[in-house]
């Protein structure tokens, strides 16, 4: 017996699974933040590359860390 409460059982267990979610979210997050960084390295220059490309690869960086710090938080919280 793990010497917690049911409760706290089902906490630990749901956290758990809060945490994979956002890895498996986190993990698709940067393929598609390393595609766009790709479309951008296509342009020579880089600075030729449309602007809603370079916005959607800076809108990808930003999701990427708005994932990192959301799996901290839940990592922190109990």
């Amino acid at each position: 017996m793990s010497g917690k409460t049911p409760l706290e059982d089902f906490v630990t267990h749901r956290t758990r699974q809060s945490i994979e979610a956002l890895e498996e979210e986190l993990v698709a997050a940067i393929y598609q933040q390393r595609e766009w960084e790709q479309e951008i390295m296509s342009f020579n220059p880089q600075s030729d590359a449309p602007s809603h490309i370079v916005q959607s690869f800076t809108q990808s960086k930003l999701k990427v860390q708005e994932l990192e710090l959301k799996i901290r938080q839940v990592r922190h919280s109990f």
